[in-house]
Formats: structure tokens, sequence, C-alpha cells
């Protein structure tokens, strides 16, 4: 199944937005105008109510609206309702929070028993919670559970590899290759010929090198000319990495997956992930 999951409204589509400062609520204490990254609220006077300008430039961050402190910022994309109070118990000590990071290791090996979707969607959640470039929100993911999907997402890398490891070891091609890639690609491609040949005969054993055995993928994708597309997804997907280690699950960041596929289209008709799109990151759980 896939989700897009967006917290705002992208910010292209902000000249519908609507922001207003209830006078009858508003303390004056100029905490919108402190939070707003944008200067949309302009504060003439300690002793008066902001006034807004440029709604056209809101990002949909809702700073504002969580900040004030009497409710007075009334936000569109933010209806009253939008934002609860934080449970301070809740929250870990800097002790507990280390301990996650050092506990969180990529894991490869996994038990024969699929991921309930109640909770690939609190890891989602979690991807949802993480900041993006502008506060865009433009990533979108696919999870891939059915043992058939993954079977073919298997076969699909095990060719791929096989036939780059073919391929470097033809000096034609390598030629090639020189001419189409960077000076980077081309390098790291040859430090990783070995690394190849190995995948490849790990498969010619039964092996499985690339998904280990995984019931569960995320692919993260989005389209190609947005701001930092890579930054989003990295961060999105160790937000990931993070709760589902908080909720007992292994798993580790498949870099073979994004490289393939961004070199061979039959991946994206697998996740039917749009042309215009490509894949940023990927994650077995």
């Amino acid at each position: 199944y896939r989700l897009s999951l967006r917290n705002t409204i992208p910010f292209k589509l902000m000249t519908d937005v609507a922001i207003r400062i209830n006078v009858e609520r508003c303390t004056h204490c100029g905490a919108c105008v402190a939070t707003c990254s944008e200067r949309i609220f302009v504060q003439a006077e300690a002793r008066s109510a902001p006034e807004v300008r440029d709604v056209g430039r809101c990002i949909a961050c809702g700073h504002c609206v969580a900040a004030c402190p009497a409710g007075a910022v009334e936000h569109s994309d933010f209806p009253q309702g939008s934002f609860g109070p934080l449970t301070p118990e809740l929250l870990p000590s800097s002790a507990q929070v280390f301990e996650l990071l050092r506990a969180r290791r990529s894991i490869r090996e996994f038990q024969n028993k699929p991921v309930p979707r109640a909770i690939v969607e609190q890891v989602l959640e979690a991807v949802r919670t993480a900041p993006s470039a502008h506060n865009y929100q433009k990533t979108q993911y696919v999870v891939v559970q059915s043992a058939e999907r993954l079977k073919r997402l298997f076969d699909l890398l095990a060719g791929f590899y096989a036939g780059l490891a073919r391929q470097l070891k033809n000096p034609l091609v390598r030629a090639a290759f020189r001419l189409q890639l960077s000076k980077t690609e081309v390098d790291s491609a040859m430090r990783l010929r070995s690394d190849f040949d190995m995948l490849a005969e790990l498969v010619r054993q039964g092996e499985d090198p690339f998904l280990h055995g995984a019931p569960c993928v995320i692919v993260a994708h989005a389209e190609r000319d947005l701001n930092f597309p890579e930054s989003n997804a990295a961060i999105a997907l160790h937000n990931a990495t993070l709760m589902a280690q908080a909720l007992g699950l292994g798993g580790f960041l498949l870099g073979y997956l994004v490289a393939a596929c961004g070199r061979d289209r039959h991946f994206a008709k697998l996740f039917d992930i749009p042309s215009t799109h490509r894949v940023y990151g990927a994650l077995a759980l």
C-alpha cells in the first residue's frame, strides 16, 4: 500500500491560506512575531495586537498557533484542536535518548513473521513528524509487504547487480561509463567491483544479500525538482529507524536498492512511482 504523508499544505498552495489574530483573546505577548520564520506577523507597539502581513509567504509550520498561549492565532490550516498539550512525563531524559540512539543498529536477521499494518503506520507517523526543506512535506512512501512483490524486488536487484558486475569486467564498458558518468560515480563503482561480485555469488548460492528476507520494505520517493529531496528522505527515515527500535522492530537502510532505482526504471514500475519522481531512501523492517 502507499501513503502520502503531509502534515501541512505544500508551500505553492499557500495562496488560499487565511490567518487572523483574534484581538479579544490576544495578550500582546508577541510570541507569534518571535516564532514566525517568514515574518508574517508585525507588532507595531508592545501593547498592541500583531498584524498579519503577506500571508502568501506562510509555509504552514504551525509555530504561530502552537506558541500562542491564548489561542488568539486563527489559521485555516490548523483548526481548533489541531494542537494538543505535550505530556512532559512522557518525554525521555537525555540518558534515555542517548540509550535509544546507541541501541539502534542495522539489523539484517529477521523472523518469518509479517509486520502488522498498525505497527507500520506507527513508524510512518514518526516519519510524518520529520522536518523538511521549506516545510514542503512532499516525500511519499510505498510500503511493500506482499511476498510476491518482495520476490520480484529481489529478482530485480539480483539481475541489476549481476549485470553491473559483468559490465565492470569489460574494459570497453568501463570506458563508456567514464564518458557517461562523473568521475566520482565511476571511481565508486570500481571500488565496489568486488562487492558486486560477492553479491552475485551469494545469489547463486541461494542467499538474499539485498533484503535478507525482510517481510516489509518502505520506499521513500519524491519529485526530482524539490529542494533537498535526499535530505528530506534521510531525516524522515532516520525518524523511522528510531521508532522501529522503540517498537521492537529490526531494520536497515537499503542503499543497494536506492542506487539501483536511480539506474533502472523497472523498480519505479514495481513501486508504481511516477516518472517525475525518484527514490531517495528505503528501509527494510
